[in-house]
Formats: C-alpha cells, structure tokens, sequence
C-alpha cells in the first residue's frame, strides 16, 4: 500500500463471476413490440441481478486497473438493475436534476 493507494499483484488462476442464473426474458403481447432484459431465475424481482466475482479483486490485464467487489455491508456485488416492478416512485435525479 501506498499512501491510500492499493497495488494490485497479478497472481494465476481463474476469475469467475457468481451469483443467480440468470435468463434472457423476452415480453411481449400479440402484435405488439417485444422487450428483452437480463432477469434472474430465482429470489429477485424480473430485472434484478446480483453477480459477484471471485476472487473479489481482480486486475484486469496488463491494465494496471483493478476492480474490487467486496465493501464491507454493501454485498459486494454488481447489479444490474432493468426492473420496472422494483423502481422507486417519481423521477431518478442527479444531484437535483433528472438525469439526460
């Protein structure tokens, strides 16, 4: 470590992304239009996936550039989040303005 910085070490072995199985849904009505969006196959709401990576920090490549997956109490996970069911009420703003 380095002041507050991280280095990173390249060390052998596999990274591997774990969470729910997730499915391609495809909605739609007669005649009408069809949607497609990641949706998990178990415990969550249609558009909701949690993936976690294992190890949780990872280096990517040569880059130097990192990613870390494992904050104490936040899950350390990835969402995706394309719910319609689960969205909160109103607008999403940035900073007191909806987002372009």
């Amino acid at each position: 470590m380095v002041g507050d910085e991280e280095q990173l070490v390249i060390a052998d072995g596999d990274v591997t992304i774990a969470g729910v199985a997730v499915a391609l849904l495809i909605e739609g009505e007669s005649g009408g239009i069809a949607t497609m969006r990641l949706s998990p196959t178990e415990a969550q709401p249609a558009g909701i996936v949690e993936l976690q990576l294992e190890p949780p920090t990872v280096l990517l490549g040569d880059s130097g550039f990192g990613l870390e997956f494992s904050a104490p109490g936040a899950g350390g996970a990835f969402v995706i989040d394309d719910s319609s069911e689960a969205a909160s009420a109103g607008p999403t703003m940035l900073g007191g303005m909806p987002p372009v």
